[in-house]
């Protein structure tokens, strides 16, 4: 997904700093939504079970309390079965399903979760818990209509639901919808001023949408109250990058690299910096770095490849380092565009083509990839398809005077 930088730079801008509902509660809300049974103690509960109480009640208690006991200690397979039993027990309590259904979730049986959760919504239907881990599955599964419905039951059910706010904004930035999500951060900054997290996501979503002033200031207030916020600093680096203040994006990328020196991201950042105020030689070195700290940084061997090829110098080594970044991610449109380019540049033009109309089916409204088409095209001589090929560019980016002189000179 691109934000709204360079084509090369593919890395969104989310994953610095996680929204709030997808990056982190589809790792903890399952667990926490039932914190206030951690007051359990292993060794108490253990004895109660080792009673082996002769009622029915007596027996379903022991195993919802092992269940949850289970459920502390994260061993979900066995706490999953203690759940089961107290439902062959008494199969008419609600949350019984609805824990079950957080550890089937947990175990990846999806199918079993959402059944389950069914039968809990049925019993208990004022019960906002069974919505809100049916939305984070659907989530999961990519089907965000079905879960952004499940947030707002939740919303409807717990109208004080900061979860669920904070997570149907989510859903609408994995939606595209960022107006809608900014609405809801902008409502959820009304209720606690006081995040830095809620700050940075909206700057974030600010500028996604182009409006860089209001995500200058969102990223500046989330710093103001987290001086250490490392995602705001290279943020802000890279939003200020996008409007060519390239003084502004030094200082923060800079200031990023002083406080984490050893972070692939900041290096990565820093290299699209330097690429982008041309000098490519402290651009490589800060690309080979975030290689170096994570050699499955796709986006960093892409981009170092691209730039070779751009400026026709270390072919072979460019060469190498797109098919790497292939190997990583083989159905990025962007990536194997680069892969064709290079290929392109290094005279092997049939090759360049099946890679580059690879790449063009995964994104055909890119104009980068248009235009390349069309020099392929131009250099097979097939003038007419090459001027098709431009002149779509042009349609998807009209700022470029690169290919309208080849419109004009072709």
């Amino acid at each position: 997904m691109c934000i709204l930088f360079s084509r090369k730079v593919l890395s969104t801008l989310v994953v610095l700093g996680a929204l709030s509902a997808f990056a982190i509660k589809n790792l903890n809300a399952v667990a926490d939504i039932y914190s206030r049974s951690r007051s359990f103690s292993g060794v108490a509960g253990r004895a109660v079970y080792a009673k082996r109480p002769s009622t029915p009640l007596a027996r379903s208690l022991a195993h919802y309390t092992m269940g949850i006991i289970y459920d502390n200690e994260l061993k979900t397979d066995k706490a999953a079965k203690e759940f089961e039993k107290v439902i062959l027990l008494d199969p008419d309590v609600s949350y019984v399903h609805t824990r079950l259904a957080a550890d089937y979730f947990i175990l990846k049986d999806t199918k079993k979760a959402l059944e389950e959760l069914k039968i809990a919504k049925a019993l208990d239907p004022e019960d906002a818990k069974p919505s809100f881990i049916t939305a984070l599955i659907y989530t999961s599964q990519n089907k965000f209509e079905k879960a952004g419905a499940e947030y707002q039951e939740v919303m409807r059910l717990a109208p004080d639901s900061i979860w669920a706010l904070s997570s149907l904004a989510d859903i609408y930035v994995l939606q595209e919808k960022m107006a809608d999500a900014a609405d809801i951060y902008e409502k959820l900054i009304e209720k606690d001023s006081g995040s830095d997290l809620l700050y940075f996501n909206l700057g974030v979503i600010y500028s996604r949408m182009g409006k860089t002033d209001k995500g200058i200031e969102a990223l500046s207030r989330a710093i103001k109250l987290n001086p250490e916020y490392l995602e705001a600093y290279i943020s802000l680096g890279v939003i200020y990058e996008v409007r060519k203040d390239f003084d502004n994006a030094g200082l923060n990328l800079k200031k990023a690299l002083e406080m984490a020196p050893d972070d692939p991201r900041v290096h990565f950042y820093l290299g699209a910096y330097y690429e982008n105020i041309n000098d490519n030689v402290s651009a490589a070195k800060h690309f080979r770095d975030a290689i170096r700290l994570d050699p499955y940084y796709a986006d960093a061997y892409n981009y170092l490849g691209y730039m070779f090829a751009e400026d026709g110098v270390e072919l072979d080594e460019a060469l190498e380092l797109t098919k790497r970044a292939v190997a990583l991610e083989p159905e990025s449109g962007a990536f194997l565009d680069s892969l064709g380019w290079v290929l392109f540049k290094k005279g092997m033009t049939d090759e360049a083509l099946m890679h580059i109309e690879k790449a063009l089916r995964a994104m055909p409204d890119d104009p980068t990839i248009r235009e390349h088409l069309g020099d392929i095209y131009f250099k097979q001589g097939l003038r007419e398809k090459a001027r098709e090929e431009w002149s779509k560019s042009l349609e998807f980016d009209p700022e470029q005077e690169k290919v309208r002189e080849k419109l004009k000179g072709r």
